[in-house]
């Protein structure tokens, strides 16, 4: 069956600001800098855009913390740390603020999730240059200093319940 394009009620008019950034978040949650730039790549009036951002935020449909929280389920998901979290969100736009009462509120168990993705990724080894790298790919992951050492000592290759 062939896909058929969405009907417009003003055929020969483009959607607004608002209907483009209402269609962004009905597909996922969106920071509202990550949207305000989203809609001015597709060539929109900049002062409409921030007027139609802001008009979302108010109405409570788009919300930074929200997108946080999404972006550190989908991250601690992926086996991410929280450092990585924390510095792809302020790269985003999102407010510290925000970030941190999104962490709080997410709750995330982030040496379950260290623990998680060494024992799938990581196998257990003696050699200390292995060891060493080890760390390293879990540290570059974005885990805490705490976190690392805890799954070494537990031995990556290990589930530690």
């Amino acid at each position: 069956m062939p896909k058929r394009s969405p009907k417009r009620r003003n055929s020969g008019e483009p959607p607004s600001a608002k209907a483009r950034a209402v269609d962004l978040l009905s597909r996922r949650e969106h920071g509202a800098e990550e949207m305000t730039r989203k809609l001015a790549a597709r060539g929109l009036d900049a002062a409409e855009v921030r007027q139609a951002v802001a008009e979302l935020s108010e109405a409570g449909w788009q919300s930074d913390e929200r997108y946080a929280q999404a972006v550190i389920r989908q991250r601690a998901a992926q086996g991410y740390g929280p450092r990585r979290v924390r510095f792809e969100l302020s790269q985003a736009g999102v407010a510290e603020a925000a970030v941190e009462a999104a962490m709080a509120a997410e709750a995330v168990d982030w040496l379950e999730v260290a623990r998680d993705w060494a024992s799938r990724r990581l196998a257990a080894t003696a050699d200390a240059r292995e060891q060493a790298k080890q760390w390293r790919r879990l540290a570059g992951r974005g885990f805490e200093e705490a976190e690392v050492r805890a799954v070494m000592r537990e031995g990556p290759g290990s589930a530690a319940d």
